[in-house]
């Protein structure tokens, strides 16, 4: 993490001189260099958002999406969820074939059991 361009947002806290969080802008794009192992999965979603990409859920769970499907795994905890496409949809439940249709801004409440998975078809 060597740059003179770097700003050094986290310092290890066992040495003050080590920074283990940097950031770095170029003309096109700009680095994030996190050199600590298992960050906390808040920091890498808004790193994420930061950087443009689409976040379906703040909550936590394991997520696999592409054009076709989208996948929930409740890993830790179940409860309600709220679930963010990019645009308004209707989602096929692969197993039970129900239909549940987004909100005009795309979003869907769910409620999940702890270790429940929810696969959906994207219509």
């Amino acid at each position: 993490l060597e740059s003179d361009r770097a700003e050094f947002l986290a310092h290890d806290p066992d040495d003050s001189s080590l920074p283990v969080l940097g950031v770095c802008s170029h003309h096109s794009f700009t680095s994030v260099v996190l050199t600590v192992p298992l960050p906390p999965i808040q920091l890498v979603r808004n790193i994420a958002r930061q950087a443009g990409v689409h976040i379906y859920s703040d909550a936590g769970d394991v997520i696999f999406a592409d054009s076709r499907f989208i996948t929930l795994f409740a890993a830790n905890q179940g409860g309600e969820r709220l679930l963010c496409m990019p645009q308004p949809v209707t989602l096929e439940d692969v197993f039970s074939e129900t239909s549940l249709t987004t909100s005009e801004d795309g979003t869907l409440r769910l409620q999940v059991a702890r270790g429940e998975t929810r696969i959906y078809r994207i219509r």
